[in-house]
């Protein structure tokens, strides 16, 4: 208690506003964990057997919990209570509670964890990143940890990846909490501010990355960037301050943690303001018809895997040349080969249906990793402007930046973070080196029965028609099958392919987004053919039809390697789950995006295996390349505090 003004105030607990200052690695920090990152990525699968000791310990309660009512469950939680707060990772106490959940979800929801379900959420518990092979059950494993940090006092955030599957996993996983006690929110897009704060005051949240993140920042722009100590005792010092959303970056539970944790770390979360515009549109109409002016192969160089343009010596003289006059900027050389370079990304590297799509007079750029397009997000220093301008599109309002904040820094804040995905092993070293999170290679519940049919590549031309004249084999046999495409384009050019053989289908891509869940949940019943561009609708589980089991289950086709191979083997993954039969298939052509990183010449002399050999150097060198930029990302923000720090925090 403490007095102030004659007003005597109840000052909140030291731990009120969990979160860890955002940690800073010099160059030898850096060192050290990319060295320790070689012994922990060779470890991931001899920590799954250690996990799966906890198995028969949780087993031998088994027996005296089956006899205990609803009343008598709850009140053994609550017993554990104190043995939690004190030391969450006490073995004995886990398995004693991990009996109690699996029975009360027994009885609530119908479901009982598995072996695997339950090593998983020891290793949770034990901030890892947890892969289990796709259907294993995530989001009934998330109830084992998310329990047990909520009894030990401590708010916890389920993450997901889109507001469908973080109201799907709240409904379904609600029994299982309030049997135990403890409270369920789902913060969501669309929500009242009262409505988020009631939300986030539960035991248990969930919410998607993109809603949990930017109601962090917007936080911290209600509690004036003062810093989190000041900004919990704000509210209690001046009543008209605005209340915060979030109750602290406890423990994080991620869900899907490849896709949130690496593949959307390359891109800033920001809150803007309007603000005049920083380049005039005469300028920016100015360098696109320059641009246009050029001729590729002679005038400039277009490297599609590297997202790259580089413009030749003779064309930026000539184009040098042609500003006499017209003053302002255009006199400074660097600005003006950067407008021109940017010019020519819009017209030749930002290509419509695939790196972004047109949608109520807007552009909506599409996520390279899952396929579907992002709302509100824009390209920077200029290209967004251009491309618009190329469209024929009104510009939008230019917008300066109030915070920003990238995935990186956001999560590391947590001060217990784990997650859970059917493909980390590929970037476990970079969990290691960002977020200093272990893998746990999880092994099936089931044996699998994945069959991996033999990969062809096709002449350029020749793909759609192939792949067109397997599903209609496939399809006569009544087998379902789900075609995997990199881009909306390229899922419109597979559409047009089955049309023309009177093929019926679905189509699922970034056009088509809405009930995506709906729509995957119905492609293993018999005859079914869908179409999805990327990892559309991940995290909908697929069952299959009556009889599809004895057809061979369903099988998917990858009509194009990914940039990441985690991408690949998370599409292969939708076949064969649970145990049940499945099949996959690679149809590639020589005129995909990583073929073409290859010489012509060299394409038509290689044979299939050398072939694919090459596509697969092509996508080891762009997952490396990506792996950079994130890496970058991460240092610019820590040059970027360093040299702002006059100013305050940015966020």
């Amino acid at each position: 208690m403490s007095e102030f003004a004659g007003v005597t105030l109840t000052l909140p607990a030291v731990n009120a506003w969990p979160e860890r200052p955002a940690p800073r690695a010099g160059p030898v920090e850096r060192c050290v964990a990319t060295l320790a990152s070689v012994a922990i990525g060779s470890a991931n699968d001899l920590r799954a057997k250690e996990l799966m000791r906890i198995v028969p310990a949780v087993d031998a309660y088994a027996h005296d919990l089956a006899g205990l009512d609803d009343q008598e469950l709850r009140a053994r939680a609550e017993v554990l209570r104190p043995t939690l707060r004190h030391n969450r990772h006490n073995r004995a106490a886990l398995a004693q509670l991990f009996a109690i959940i699996r029975e009360i979800a027994g009885r609530a929801i119908g479901k009982r964890h598995h072996g695997v379900q339950l090593a998983a959420g020891l290793a949770l518990l034990r901030g890892m990143v947890a892969e289990m092979e796709p259907g294993e059950g995530k989001t009934l494993t998330a109830t084992l940890a998310a329990s047990a940090v909520a009894l030990a006092g401590e708010p916890v955030h389920v993450v997901t990846v889109n507001d469908y599957l973080a109201r799907r996993d709240a409904e379904a996983m609600g029994p299982v909490y309030r049997a135990l006690g403890l409270s369920v929110g789902l913060a969501e897009t669309g929500q009242t501010h009262a409505e988020r704060q009631r939300a986030y005051g539960a035991d248990i949240v969930y919410v998607t990355n993109k809603e949990l993140a930017f109601d962090y920042l917007r936080d911290r722009l209600a509690g004036g960037n003062k810093g989190a100590v000041r900004d919990a005792l704000r509210p209690l010092l001046d009543a008209s301050a605005p209340l915060r959303r979030l109750r602290g970056l406890g423990t994080a539970i991620i869900d899907e943690a490849d896709s949130v944790l690496i593949d959307e770390a390359r891109t800033p979360l920001i809150i803007g303001a309007e603000a005049p515009g920083n380049i005039p549109i005469a300028d920016l109409e100015q360098a696109l018809a320059d641009a246009r002016a050029l001729h590729p192969g002679e005038d400039f160089t277009v490297w599609p895997g590297l997202r790259r343009v580089e413009i030749g010596d003779a064309a930026l003289g000539r184009l040098v040349s042609s500003v006499g006059g017209r003053g302002g900027r255009w006199v400074i050389p660097a600005w003006r080969k950067e407008l021109w370079r940017q010019a020519l990304t819009a017209l030749h590297l930002c290509l419509r249906d695939i790196d972004y799509m047109l949608r109520d007079g807007q552009i909506e750029i599409i996520d390279e990793f899952t396929g579907r397009a992002m709302p509100g997000r824009s390209w920077g220093a200029g290209l967004q402007e251009l491309v618009a301008i190329k469209e024929g599109l009104p510009l939008a309002a230019h917008s300066i930046d109030r915070a920003r904040l990238t995935y990186q820094r956001f999560f590391r804040r947590y001060r217990n973070l784990a997650g859970m995905t059917a493909t980390a092993n590929e970037v476990s070293r970079e969990f290691w080196t960002v977020y200093g999170l272990r893998v746990a290679r999880l092994p099936t519940h089931r044996p699998k029965r994945r069959l991996a049919l033999p990969t062809r590549i096709l002449p350029a031309g020749e793909k759609w028609p192939a792949i067109g004249a397997e599903i209609a084999r496939m399809h006569a046999l009544g087998q379902p099958v789900l075609l995997g495409t990199r881009t909306l384009a390229a899922s419109v050019a597979a559409s047009e392919a089955l049309a023309e053989r009177g093929l019926p289908h679905r189509l699922l891509n970034a056009a088509q987004d809405r009930g995506e869940a709906e729509t995957l949940s119905r492609a293993g019943e018999a005859g079914q053919i869908t179409i999805a561009t990327n990892m559309a609708g991940r995290g909908a589980d697929i069952g299959l039809g009556v009889g599809v089991a004895a057809l061979g289950g369903l099988h998917v086709i990858i009509s194009e390697l990914h940039e990441a191979r985690r991408i690949d083997r998370q599409l292969a993954g939708r076949s064969a789950r649970h145990g049940a039969p499945g099949s996959y298939r690679m149809m590639l052509g020589l005129d995909d995006a990583l073929a073409l990183q290859w010489p012509l010449w060299l394409r038509n002399i290689a044979g299939q295996r050398l072939m694919l050999f090459m596509m697969r150097v092509a996508q080891f060198r762009t997952e490396w390349r990506n792996a950079r930029l994130r890496q970058q990302l991460l240092r610019v923000e820590d040059v970027l505090d360093d040299v702002l720090a006059f100013s305050g925090p940015r966020e």
